[in-house]
């Protein structure tokens, strides 16, 4: 496979590579996707991963204990160096490539999400086309700087999925094609398959195991460091 075929045209991705000092242009450098399941652990302080994972694993009781879902790419740069660059809603702050501090959707390498890997768990999917990736790519980018989706978590408490009239609401009333805001598994489910749906990191794990995905070895250095 040439890398060169491949441009990387998303403006939030680009943004996302140059703050970070890693030159373009850039291309799609693999047809691997990979998931990163973030393994709840209840010593982290964070409150909020703590309530998704015990909420989670009422309905999910044979599923991993994750309670954050991130999905990654593999980038090539200028200098033919790969980058593993992962794409999610974030409740906990970060920079934007603009410098302004924010919760919601946003690019992050994978050296920087992956640098307590025992906490992860790694899953590829290797079934997906070109054209396929590049529409992952470009849902990402139309939905990327959206805020964090608190009353979406909080729809996790009740047995009523009101997903649909959500999206209703959007795209009819407020003439919105998504949503406006999103929480991680929700919108790494949207980026690969374009549906909106109510679907918590468990979940999506059952669901990944059930639609081509495979668990990847344990991470290590080799997957953290870029």
């Amino acid at each position: 496979m040439e890398p060169k075929q491949y441009p990387i045209t998303q403006k939030s991705l680009i943004n996302a590579l140059q703050a970070a000092g890693i030159q373009g242009p850039y291309c799609l450098s693999s047809l691997a996707v990979v998931s990163a399941q973030y393994l709840a652990d209840f010593e982290d302080n964070s409150e909020v991963d703590d309530i998704i994972a015990k909420w989670g694993r009422i309905f999910n009781k044979n599923a991993p204990d994750h309670s954050h879902s991130e999905i990654g790419f593999w980038i090539i740069d200028n200098d033919g160096k790969e980058w593993l660059v992962f794409y999610s809603s974030t409740s906990r702050s970060y920079f934007s490539a603009d410098g302004v501090e924010r919760t919601g959707t946003r690019w992050i390498l994978g050296r920087e999400l992956l640098k307590n890997p025992e906490r992860w768990d790694l899953y590829i999917n290797v079934h997906y086309k070109r054209t396929e990736i590049m529409d992952m790519l470009q849902r990402a980018d139309d939905e990327c700087g959206k805020p964090y989706d608190w009353t979406g978590i909080g729809g996790f408490g009740s047995l009523i999925d009101f997903t649909k009239l959500r999206v209703w609401y959007n795209r009819v009333v407020l003439k919105r094609p998504t949503l406006k805001a999103w929480y991680c598994s929700r919108i790494a489910q949207y980026v690969e398959t374009g549906n909106i749906i109510r679907i918590s990191p468990m979940r999506r794990t059952s669901w990944m195991l059930k639609n081509g995905w495979r668990k990847a070895e344990r991470v290590g250095k080799s997957w953290a460091k870029h």
